[in-house]
């Protein structure tokens, strides 16, 4: 496995962060490590169902991951309310559509963007190219632990 990541580009504030806590390859590689892990704990901590789970996939998986971090997070409940209520993915996948709008209005800054991140890994990631999306899903989302 490579231990370099090509084409990683950092914007100016992240890389003033970055240098502000010590040298760049030894920060970015920790940081990361302690952001995935977080990651993993917040989608541990809201428990998706695996139709909810799928529901979130096919709503979100287009929407742009441009978004500014801040807006990300907040705009996550919105955009599946808006997705639920255009096409009926609430009927699609069996889900009390309601009651996961709620659930994701309750959640926390980091545990919807875990759920985002899901998405993001599923739709643009090596780790699930080639595998069964079902199986892909569960795994992102934790719903089924690796």
């Amino acid at each position: 496995m490579s231990r370099e990541a090509p084409g990683v580009q950092l914007t100016p504030a992240i890389l003033r962060q970055v240098e502000e806590r010590g040298p760049g390859h030894l920060v970015v590689s920790r940081d990361l490590g302690r952001l995935y892990k977080l990651y993993q704990r917040a989608l541990d901590e809201v428990g998706l169902t695996e139709p909810e789970a799928r529901l979130i996939y096919e709503a979100y998986k287009g929407v742009s991951s441009e978004v500014p971090l801040v807006h990300a997070a907040a705009l996550l409940a919105a955009n599946i309310r808006g997705a639920i209520l255009e096409r009926r993915l609430d009927e699609v996948y069996r889900v009390d559509g309601a009651a996961l709008i709620e659930k994701l209005r309750g959640l926390t800054e980091i545990q919807a963007l875990a759920i985002i991140d899901a998405v993001e890994r599923i739709a643009y990631g090596a780790a699930f190219r080639g595998m069964d999306e079902a199986q892909a899903l569960r795994l992102a989302f934790r719903i089924e632990k690796p």
